[in-house]
């Protein structure tokens, strides 16, 4: 069994895709809208969409409390596949995913950094950075329960300020825990993924959280 867990902030311009694009599977879908003023609910009421709005007063950035927020709404039995809500799958066919032989299945996008190193992502998982883009990432219920047995939960919260230091926590811990990843081949999702720079700051809580890790 898969749900489907799409959070945004004010992507209500890419609902209509990712609604036309998820119609032909018959897949449980939650939407969590964080804070957003754009019409989103509007839109997603209309089509009868289950969504759940975050609390008014978070402040900055909270992708890694949206897309917990998403799971917790999930069946506790269930596999769970995460979109951003820009990011709608344009080819391929999501059914592959179950039976995905690995625990963690990582989409890429139509322009993808990690194309240049899809063929060997097994030599790139061993490395700090992992290549977990989380815009499309689904995981096997027993790599979700044995990840927030280790940390409390999935996605960590305490560095979700800095963009890309959460998926690198995410990948460092899935690769320390034993848990199988790869790049799916065949699905592709809307747009492109670039890699950006990580403030001295996010770098910073990156290494500490690491070496915390590894003692």
């Amino acid at each position: 069994m898969i749900e489907i867990v799409i959070i945004g902030q004010n992507e209500g311009k890419h609902i209509k895709n990712m609604l036309n694009s998820l119609f032909p599977y018959d897949y449980k879908r939650f939407w969590i809208l964080d804070r957003c003023n754009d019409g989103s609910v509007i839109q997603l009421s209309n089509a009868g969409e289950n969504y759940i709005k975050t609390p008014s007063e978070w402040k900055g950035r909270k992708t890694s409390s949206v897309r917990n927020l998403g799971l917790s709404k999930c069946d506790p039995e269930a596999d769970v596949l995460f979109f951003d809500g820009d990011r709608f799958p344009v080819s391929g066919d999501l059914t592959a995913l179950e039976k995905w032989d690995k625990d963690i299945a990582l989409l890429m996008c139509e322009e993808d950094v990690r194309d240049s190193f899809k063929d060997n992502f097994q030599d790139y998982y061993r490395t700090i950075n992992n290549g977990f883009y989380s815009c499309g990432i689904f995981f096997k219920r027993h790599a979700i329960n044995k990840i927030i047995e280790q940390q409390g939960e999935l996605f960590p919260t305490d560095v979700e300020q800095w963009w890309g230091v959460e998926d690198v926590l995410l990948g460092d811990l899935c690769y320390r825990l034993g848990v199988t990843a790869d790049l799916v081949p065949g699905i592709r999702l809307n747009g492109k993924i670039e890699i950006k720079p990580i403030e001295k700051e996010g770098q910073n809580a990156r290494l500490g959280k690491l070496k915390k890790m590894w003692e």
